[in-house]
């Protein structure tokens, strides 16, 4: 049985596919297995993934009707036997010493058996085109923590630890209960919180080793559909959650994910046009802007962008959504 098994969604990623998968087979620690899900992909994907499995016992893959990224990984984790699983986007790179650097951190000394280190995960660094994957240096500011303040710590975005999905190494035990809601677009926001939250403890590294790629028809760099639109929604459930839910008396733990229902509110108004089609999910993304926003300025761990926000959102509503649209 391998040490880890990453989880690997396919979807048309011909151009960036090659590079995704030597840097996993590159890892300096090798006792790894990586699942393919080819996800419907109708360009050359499929080639590719074929090169590396027939060359590499370690590649395995799956064919699947196209149902979108939370089925190909729920997919992968029925397929795992490893007691570590580390999940890649099919168009991103990982570092030589990725693996080695995560797996050493899971053994941090604890002083019970219940503080066992159950998710560890690593910086990120932005990537448009080409980069040399061996000058990646491995070091970086080791911290430790609990759930809820790992948590905390990832609402507040662009942190580590953060909800993404990709950039961690998870305890097999983790995901039992847990799957990746099929359909939605922001699977990782709806889903990596409450594995967080089961964790017992969590330890980060803000060497970048993860290497996500930037591309023009990213749903961060595009404007919204109706249906991407949902992230209003589940910034909100994830807040109700932690509002009514065991957790309720960290009130730091609040506070992030109000921090995380406003900013959402501001991507709404940012991302979407002014139609009947979104009047409602901009009415209460205006409605939670009223609400939140002077809690927000006040929060000391709120991004200056978002506190600029803040402070614009008093304007009038047109140039208000003038100055948003230019950020």
């Amino acid at each position: 049985m391998p040490q880890v098994s990453f989880i690997i969604p396919v979807y048309n990623t011909e151009a960036y596919l090659e590079e995704c998968l030597q840097s996993v087979q590159n890892q300096t620690f090798t006792d790894f297995e990586a699942i393919i899900i080819n996800d419907g992909s109708t360009d050359n994907s499929e080639a590719i993934i074929q090169k590396f499995v027939n060359s590499d016992k370690r590649f395995k893959t799956i064919y699947q009707d196209n149902q979108g990224p939370s089925a190909a990984r729920n997919k992968g984790l029925q397929r795992v036997d490893s007691p570590w699983i580390s999940f890649v986007d099919s168009d991103d790179m990982i570092a030589p010493d990725f693996l080695k650097t995560l797996l050493a951190l899971t053994n941090v000394a604890t002083s019970t058996k219940e503080e066992s280190v159950d998710v560890v995960c690593c910086g990120t660094k932005k990537i448009s085109g080409r980069i040399t994957l061996s000058a990646i240096s491995p070091k970086g500011k080791i911290k430790c923590w609990n759930s809820e303040g790992a948590l905390t710590q990832a609402l507040y975005q662009d942190r580590v630890p953060d909800h993404s999905a990709w950039n961690k190494l998870y305890a097999k035990d983790l995901w039992k209960e847990t799957q990746f809601p099929s359909g939605k677009i922001f699977e990782d926001l709806a889903t990596i919180p409450s594995i967080l939250l089961k964790a017992r403890k969590v330890v980060s590294t803000d060497a970048p080793l993860y290497l996500y790629r930037i591309r023009d028809n990213s749903i961060l760099r595009s404007n919204y559909t109706i249906h991407e639109a949902e992230l209003l929604q589940i910034a909100e459930d994830n807040f109700l959650f932690l509002k009514n839910g065991s957790t309720s008396s960290n009130k730091k733990l609040i506070k992030a994910a109000q921090n995380t229902v406003i900013s959402a509110s501001f991507s709404i108004l940012k991302r979407t046009p002014n139609t009947e089609e979104f009047y409602k999910v901009r009415q209460q993304a205006w409605q939670h802007i009223r609400d939140l926003r002077i809690s927000n300025l006040l929060n000391c761990n709120t991004r200056l962008r978002n506190k600029i926000a803040d402070v614009l959102s008093f304007l009038p509503q047109n140039l208000f959504l003038k100055f948003l649209r230019r950020g």
